[in-house]
């Protein structure tokens, strides 16, 4: 377990209360966040997901500066004071619009990468649901209450948002692969699904290995045909889709997919 988190500026146990109890987060989940993967005391993509954060804090006016200036320093100040500085870690980083004039609620949480993230990495089982419409479905937001709903009304599997032609979107935590006939095939980002920092290193790095790729919608039927399946996220980089519902898949990793996560880290910089 984590032993310190940063408030603010300030560190303090992870056990203690920090927060006031009107801060908007809590009363109206008005904030956003982002979970970033560390590795040898640095985080992979920390300037990709500052930047997508910048861009929901934006939407919602809630001000980021001088404060996100200062996250990489306080991200390894904390990983520091967690004892974090080899192998992996799970950072959480939420703002909220906080209380009154104080201005924002930044919180940044650093631990062990969990052993459910090392499991879920040797294949990933899901299961469809159908897509909820939302206007913010492109924005890491903390109003998560669809997705938590999702996953446990399925528990044990990754919940597949498919659309009513069929197409799959996203999952709660990931984005969706496909790979058929040598083209990595996506759902599009069209405003219906979180376009993930994991998502956008994979493509550069299908990119990089001269992988043809192909953003467009997913029948749900080609992925679960497809010569390779896989999701995405920050910390899985890329797992194997080892069965959609009932539908096996083959669990290990293909050809396509070995390229690109061996690239991961590179692409995603540190």
């Amino acid at each position: 377990m984590a032993r310190w988190a940063m408030v603010g500026s300030r560190m303090v146990a992870a056990g203690r209360p920090a927060l006031r109890v009107d801060d908007r987060g809590f009363t109206h989940g008005e904030g956003a966040f982002e979970t970033i993967r560390a590795r040898g005391g640095a985080a992979v993509g920390l300037a990709r997901h500052l930047a997508r954060l910048a861009g929901t804090l934006g939407l919602l006016d809630i001000a980021t500066a001088p404060w996100l200036d200062d996250i990489p320093r306080r991200l390894c100040d904390l990983l520091v004071a967690n004892g974090l500085g080899r192998g992996e870690a799970r950072v959480r980083l939420r703002v909220s619009r906080g209380a009154g004039r104080r201005g924002p609620t930044v919180v940044m949480t650093a631990e062990r990468l969990p052993l459910d993230v090392r499991r879920r990495r040797r294949g990933v089982r899901a299961a469809t649901v159908p897509a909820a419409p939302g206007s913010l479905a492109a924005h890491k937001t903390l109003c998560y209450l669809p997705w938590l709903l999702a996953m446990r009304s399925t528990p044990g599997r990754e919940p597949l948002a498919v659309d009513g032609a069929g197409h799959v979107l996203e999952g709660a935590t990931c984005n969706v692969f496909a790979v058929v006939g040598g083209t990595l095939w996506t759902p599009p980002a069209d405003g219906r699904l979180l376009p993930g920092v994991a998502r956008a290193v994979l493509l550069e790095a299908a990119a990089r290995a001269a992988v043809p790729t192909r953003e467009a919608p997913l029948p749900l039927e080609t992925l679960i045909g497809a010569d390779e399946a896989f999701v995405s996220n920050a910390l899985l980089r890329a797992a194997p889709l080892a069965a959609v519902g009932d539908r096996e898949l083959p669990a290990h990793p293909g050809p396509v997919l070995r390229t690109l996560r061996d690239a991961f880290d590179e692409v995603a910089g540190a």
